[in-house]
């Protein structure tokens, strides 16, 4: 997985945030933190709308980034799961990697997606 713009961290710690996205994404694609507002109306929404099964959507608040960046997260959701692309928003803050996408691409498709539908 080629995580946009960052480096992968192995200092990750155990527990949190990650975890509770890698347990919910071994039987949904798509993950929202209760601490997002409107997390279960923002859940099926983007289960809605990622209808590829290939695709692995982890939407976390703010409070995430205290525990990795959004890119690092990524890179862990990719060794965690089986998911061939990875979208990830911390906050506001959009990252997104692929094993079969160029570097880059599912970036770019996840910040046109993002404007379309407005923000996460």
């Amino acid at each position: 997985m080629r995580p946009a713009s960052a480096s992968h961290s192995s200092a990750i710690s155990d527990g949190g945030y990650i975890d509770d996205a890698t347990s919910a994404l071994e039987s949904t694609n798509v993950y929202v933190s209760p601490e997002v507002s409107g997390s279960a109306a923002l859940a099926d929404a983007l289960d809605q709308q990622i209808s590829d099964a290939s695709i692995g959507v982890a939407v976390f608040s703010d409070n995430a980034a205290l525990e990795a960046s959004g890119p690092d997260i990524v890179a862990e959701l990719a060794q965690q799961t089986e998911y061939d692309t990875i979208i990830v928003a911390v906050g506001d803050d959009l990252s997104a990697g692929s094993r079969v996408l160029a570097s880059g691409e599912a970036m770019r498709i996840a910040n046109e997606a993002e404007g379309s539908a407005g923000s996460v």
